[in-house]
């Protein structure tokens, strides 16, 4: 991938999550809604998730996050700016699967962050094709299954 399409990939998931944000913060929705815990927590600890998942660390992890993306934007060609955008994205999306009705859809982001910072132009824009085929396969065959309750789930 290229440096121009790494600044586009920040640029546009800070600006998609910002608005998401603002449209939240206008129709009144919470942006941190309680204990969720939506993603197994077999691969990460539970008191990780709690941590990043609670209100106090959720929404200054947020507004880091998004500065971490929009400095990433203006300067894709650091590696320390990509890394910190990653790094704080995974916080992020702990505590997205803790507290925050979101879904999944953060984890390609996550996924795509990752690739960027660690590795080359290429194969980096393979993992982003890969994560976003992933999250629509997934979704889509999730959805030949529907539990009959939501205590099925």
């Amino acid at each position: 991938m290229m440096r121009a399409e790494a600044r586009h990939f920040y640029a546009l998931t800070c600006a998609a999550m910002a608005g998401r944000c603002l449209v939240y913060l206008c129709i009144r929705r919470p942006l941190h809604t309680s204990a969720k815990r939506t993603c197994p927590t077999a691969c990460v600890p539970a008191r990780w998730l709690e941590r990043c998942g609670r209100r106090a660390a959720f929404l200054p992890l947020l507004a880091v996050m998004l500065v971490t993306f929009a400095v990433a934007a203006l300067h894709a060609d650091l590696l320390a700016a990509r890394l910190a955008a990653a790094l704080t994205h995974t916080a992020f999306s702990m505590g997205c699967a803790y507290a925050l009705e979101w879904g999944h859809g953060q984890y390609p982001v996550l996924w795509t962050a990752w690739a960027l910072a660690l590795l080359p132009a290429e194969p980096a824009a393979a993992a982003a094709r890969g994560a976003a085929a992933y999250l629509y396969v997934c979704a889509g065959l999730a959805k030949l299954s529907v539990p009959a309750s939501p205590s099925e789930y």
